[in-house]
């Protein structure tokens, strides 16, 4: 049960880096995509749907890479959960993938609002 719990802080701080990373990408990916977010605001889009649209954007991929963490986290330790030597922790498990998407959404979000900064014109002339 040590070795398991020592994994579960490592896996944690793991996750906590990763969404740092995520933050930062999508900030990022917003600065090099201001062309195409002016061109957006230029056709008619308000800025509101084009914060939902990136604040989406990063919450889906936050939550795909979840699932896909999960999936395989359980899978690693199936044989030891049908041995019983091993339990479950759904808890822990429920209150990381909790935070971890709420640092997503406020990444999202934190991109969005520079992204919405912008006016169309500068947008569109730093494509």
């Amino acid at each position: 049960n040590t070795f398991l719990a020592g994994f579960q802080a490592l896996g944690t701080l793991g996750l906590l880096l990763g969404t740092a990373g995520v933050a930062a990408m999508q900030v990022q990916a917003v600065i090099e995509r201001l062309g195409q977010i002016g061109l957006l605001q230029a056709v008619g889009f308000p800025p509101a749907r084009i914060r939902l649209l990136l604040v989406a954007e990063t919450l889906l991929m936050v939550a795909a890479g979840l699932v896909v963490g999960t999936l395989a986290g359980t899978l690693a330790v199936l044989p030891s959960l049908a041995g019983g030597q091993a339990s479950f922790p759904l808890g822990w498990i429920g209150l990381t993938s909790a935070l971890t998407l709420a640092v997503a959404f406020l990444a999202g979000w934190i991109a969005a609002r520079i992204a919405s900064r912008v006016s169309p014109r500068d947008a569109l002339r730093s494509a």
